[in-house]
């Protein structure tokens, strides 16, 4: 809607492009992109087209993985000083480099949780990860539970005899 508020008085013919360029900074050629979206697909032309590619990594298989390896297998390293490393493999095996801000999306794809398992092992994954909560005692009777106990309330059984009911837990 900014687009067309900026365009709608040159398509009533109010202003002419020169005034709205002079008074919004935008440039002329851009103004003419909008006009002509709008005359063809009308309000969804102005909507902002989104690329195709994108958050896709160009990167060779081959360095993606390498990159993966580098960042599972050292968790104090910097993401520079690993594209530090990837760099040099590359230039080792005659590929093209990747950018800093390549190894990063690759970096941040990795899901958190193998991160974890990574670098803390599978106890610290399974305390964050683990969908069961389990107890550990530091040492003997420090955890007590109750499992039955019958209700202060007196009920008729099935063969109409009052008695106690016990709730479980």
């Amino acid at each position: 809607m900014v687009k067309y508020k900026v365009i709608a008085p040159y398509l009533t013919a109010e202003k002419t492009l020169t005034v709205i360029t002079e008074e919004t900074g935008i440039a002329r050629r851009t103004l003419q992109y909008w006009i002509q979206d709008y005359k063809q697909f009308g309000l969804k032309g102005l909507i902002r087209k989104t690329r195709s590619d994108a958050g896709k990594i160009h990167l060779e298989a081959e360095i993606v993985v390498s990159i993966e390896q580098l960042i599972l297998k050292y968790k104090r390293n910097s993401l520079t000083s690993i594209h530090r490393m990837i760099c040099e493999q590359s230039r080792k095996k005659g590929l093209q480099e990747p950018s800093y801000y390549q190894v990063y999306k690759v970096s941040q794809s990795l899901s958190p949780s193998l991160k974890k398992l990574a670098h803390d092992g599978q106890k610290a994954y399974d305390n964050q990860y683990d969908l069961i909560h389990r107890r550990e005692a530091s040492y003997p009777n420090a955890i007590w539970q109750a499992d039955h106990t019958p209700l202060d309330i007196i009920v008729l059984n099935e063969k109409g005899k009052p008695e106690r009911p016990w709730l479980t837990m």
